[in-house]
């Protein structure tokens, strides 16, 4: 791939666009473009196209027809919480090789800000998972997979993107609950919490030991986070604190259970 990557990134820099332009352009993250340039992933058919309209060129032109990607059927294993779509037998996946097993995690349409889904699940049986991938065994080994629904993560993955690591960052929104049993189980290589221990009033280490046990782990302060009521403007319904919350003219729509947001409301 290295060839057709340094045509991609020459005829971006002959016709004066900028990474974060092309990427807008063709309606993928400025990672996801690096990932491509660097030769980390190869494009989807639909952002081949764009890349090749975008640049005046061919498809053909950019990638070669004797390099066109074809799709391989990996067999991945599944994470237990998770049940295939009820639209059809295909759902979007990001692959990941955590401690040395090759996994499968559900990758939603309205999370592909960072980098494209890897593949799609063509079976499931149980644990186990045939992927329909055009990811080589290097993309998929290159691929970091973090769960948690910090935003900041899209800042860490530029980071990471322009301090030259060969990582693409798949960004999965669990809540911190969620992200700590998929790390438990070996889904995701790291996790992403804000948890306080209500007995103690620390953060983040009585939760993290009791879902990961007496496994070695590392954590790392990653950000700071405070909670408070964001209103409309003008505070049409006059919510001065959290007590007002529980009035009867006001309905919640809450976030799951285990998230680090709930359980601040619940607390309050």
């Amino acid at each position: 791939m290295a060839k057709i990557n340094d045509i991609i990134r020459r005829l971006r820099r002959d016709r004066g666009v900028s990474q974060v332009e092309l990427a807008r352009r063709t309606g993928i993250s400025r990672q996801a473009l690096g990932a491509i340039e660097a030769g980390i992933y190869q494009p989807s058919v639909s952002v081949a196209l764009s890349l090749a309209r975008e640049l005046g060129e061919t498809v053909e032109g950019l990638f070669g027809e004797s390099d066109e990607p074809k799709s391989n059927e990996i067999n991945a294993a599944w994470p237990r919480r998770e049940v295939l779509s009820k639209d059809g037998p295909l759902r979007r996946v990001a692959l990941g090789r955590v401690g040395g097993r090759l996994v499968a995690v559900p990758q939603r349409a309205a999370h592909l800000a960072l980098l494209p889904a890897a593949g799609t699940v063509e079976r499931l049986a149980g644990s186990r998972a045939a992927v329909s991938t055009f990811h080589s065994e290097q993309e998929i080994d290159s691929t970091l997979l973090l769960a948690g629904c910090d935003p900041a993560v899209a800042i860490l993955a530029e980071w990471m993107a322009r301090t030259g690591w060969r990582v693409g960052v798949v960004a999965l929104p669990y809540s911190s609950g969620k992200a700590l049993a998929s790390l438990a189980e070996g889904s995701v290589h790291a996790a992403g919490v804000h948890l306080r221990d209500p007995k103690s009033g620390e953060y983040n280490f009585a939760p993290v030991r009791r879902a990961i046990g007496r496994r070695r782990m590392r954590l790392v302060n990653f950000a700071r986070w405070e909670v408070g009521l964001v209103t409309r403007w003008g505070n049409p319904r006059g919510i001065r604190n959290f007590s007002d919350l529980a009035r009867p003219d006001l309905k919640i729509i809450n976030r799951d259970r285990g998230s680090g947001a709930r359980q601040v409301l619940d607390e309050a």
